[in-house]
């Protein structure tokens, strides 16, 4: 019983669940007005985008479309490099002295990778993608990793001037058409994926592509009443996703997919 009683209580006197606690009881003691309807509303919406079954729904849309595989699917010589897209890295929190990047959640990718070059899926690796920040600070992340997967033994070359999506593909293809590489293995997070194909499938639609998603954000499982508390990280997956699908309806009218 001890233990049902802590996951309850506990799930509602955590900050975030106890902010809608408190915001519900003030809806329900503001006098009647518009204001009241669109305060409830709105904190309604709130609480749909933080529990885990509605999160689950918006990014899974995304994450279906190109299923997971298996590292040992790919045949060696399976294509001419791989190709990972940054955004896995942190290049502001990394403290001085620091030999390794600080990585995010999408690090999966750089992993996925490297696992593909060292069973010889393809013979060049190569990362995608500089700063992404609107002021350029802190360092390219593709010189970051490349730094760093120097030391760990594994050769490495990069593309550090793009800072989108679509500036991955088209630099990528710039690089490809140099190289001769007519196949590659393109390695995203899985609800990012059918942006990035159809990026490079625009910029360069003489390369063959084999997506190969990582970094998956919706469960597969239902986890139980915790599910429909109210979280940040659900909060987190559902921004994620309707980020997403403003950058494909942003990319289609910019005329990049």
């Amino acid at each position: 019983m001890f233990f049902y009683l802590s996951k309850i209580f506990a799930g509602f006197l955590f900050p975030y669940p106890l902010f809608f606690v408190l915001c519900a009881v003030a809806a329900y003691r503001l006098p009647r007005s518009r204001f009241r309807l669109v305060f409830r509303t709105g904190l309604f919406a709130l609480y749909l985008l933080s529990i885990n079954p509605v999160s689950g729904l918006l990014i899974g849309a995304l994450e279906e479309q190109y299923p997971a595989r298996s590292v040992t699917d790919l045949q060696p010589g399976s294509a001419d490099a791989i190709v990972v897209l940054a955004g896995m890295v942190d290049p502001l929190s990394s403290p001085p002295g620091s030999d390794r990047p600080e990585l995010l959640g999408s690090a999966d990718r750089i992993f996925a990778g490297e696992e593909l070059w060292r069973v010889n899926a393809a013979p060049e690796l190569m990362i995608s993608g500089g700063s992404g920040l609107l002021l350029q600070t802190g360092g390219s992340e593709a010189l970051i990793l490349q730094e760093w997967l120097t030391r760990r033994g594994t050769p490495i070359s990069v593309e550090a001037a793009s800072r989108n999506t679509a500036e991955n593909a088209i630099e990528t293809a710039k690089l490809a058409r140099e190289k001769g590489w007519r196949r590659i293995i393109l390695v995203s997070s899985g609800f990012h994926l059918p942006r990035s194909v159809a990026c490079f499938r625009k910029a360069a639609p003489e390369l063959e592509l084999i997506p190969f998603p990582v970094d998956f954000y919706r469960s597969r499982i239902f986890p139980g009443p915790e599910g429909l508390f109210p979280a940040p990280s659900g909060l987190s997956v559902s921004s994620m996703a309707i980020k997403e699908y403003i950058g494909l309806i942003a990319y289609w009218l910019r005329g990049y997919i």
